[in-house]
């Protein structure tokens, strides 16, 4: 997936400086002693072909400057000017990533860049189905080995769309949602990408997706709930050092807390279900990987997506079983 990373900076402001007397600091050497510190809480919110940026003002920051990473410059691009703490981004590409900085000026002093945020595109369509297409169709072209799953996590009868680039242990699943006439990148707090080996856990009793890890002694788990606007809204968190070694004490960890093992027991139990897996369940393109279409018997997403515009009632939660009896397995240990 291509992406772009932007950064927003205070205008630079051209000053006439007078003739000052032996020993006095001009303007621009006082502002530069008054470090400014970075705007905190930068959001980004999507929009067709748009994104709208907002952070925290800064104490004594006059105006903030817009700065768009370019890969193929590996450099900040200056974009322009606030004076405000929200701006909006016009001209994007639908389906392509830009990540954002800010950092405040005072005069000529720049101070330090917030914590980078990554917005994606809304995709304009005249059904959820259309909209699909050109994310699937772009994913044959750019992924490894490139599948997806579909299936309904918000309960609003239209599935949601997961994408596995490609087939690594490292690739995480992008998700899409679809409203008001437009297909909607999901973003969680630390951008764009769920789960991790292609797959993404899904807990059906709840409606949470589940950003499981395991590995170093550690399981953690990050369960989410996608909502209309495309965004995750983080619901529980758990972490089980129980086995993590290295001279390090045993610890268990719920929604930022360290509780005791019986604690943590109490408050997984109730996440306990029966999971399933998505990313990768439909081949995108047959055509180009026929060996793994004939030999593991996967339906090709496009028999899904006429089945779908056909009217055809279609149990999506059969290509996503899983082996597994219980999510427990999901937050514990095996003895």
């Amino acid at each position: 997936m291509k992406k772009i990373v932007c950064t927003v900076l205070s205008a630079l402001t051209v000053m006439t400086l007078a003739v000052l007397p032996t020993g006095a600091m001009s303007p621009a050497v006082c502002a530069a002693s008054e470090k400014l510190a970075a705007p905190a809480d930068l959001k980004v919110e999507s929009r067709i072909g748009a994104a709208v940026l907002s952070w925290d003002a800064v104490k004594g920051a006059d105006k903030y400057r817009i700065y768009r990473w370019d890969d193929s410059k590996n450099e900040w691009q200056r974009y322009g000017t606030v004076r405000g703490t929200r701006a909006v981004i016009k001209g994007l590409e639908s389906g392509v990533g830009y990540t954002y900085r800010v950092a405040a000026l005072k005069g000529r002093a720049e101070g330090e860049t917030s914590v980078p945020a990554e917005v994606m595109c809304r995709i304009k369509a005249k059904t959820y189905i259309d909209g699909y297409r050109s994310i699937v169709k772009k994913a044959s072209v750019e992924g490894t080995d490139p599948m997806c799953s579909l299936y309904d996590i918000t309960g609003d009868d239209i599935p949601e769309l997961f994408v596995s680039p490609c087939d690594t242990h490292a690739s995480c699943v992008d998700v899409y949602t679809w409203a008001n006439g437009a297909v909607i990148p999901v973003r969680h707090a630390g951008g764009y990408g769920f789960g991790s080996g292609g797959e993404v856990v899904y807990l059906p009793s709840s409606g949470l997706l589940d950003t499981y890890y395991a590995g170093m002694g550690v399981i953690m788990n990050e369960l989410v709930r996608v909502k209309d606007n495309g965004t995750a809204e983080r619901v529980f968190f758990s972490e089980n050092g129980e086995y993590i070694g290295g001279g390090n004490d045993p610890y268990h960890i719920i929604n930022d807390k360290k509780v005791s093992k019986k604690s943590y027991d109490k408050a997984v139990k109730k996440y306990v279900d029966a999971p399933l897996f998505l990313g990768r369940s439909y081949v995108i393109d047959p055509d180009k990987h026929p060996d793994i279409y004939k030999k593991n018997g996967y339906v090709c997403i496009e028999d899904i997506f006429k089945a779908l515009e056909n009217g055809e009632e279609l149990d999506l939660s059969v290509a996503h079983e899983s082996e597994w009896v219980s999510s427990g397995d999901l937050f514990q240990f095996d003895d």
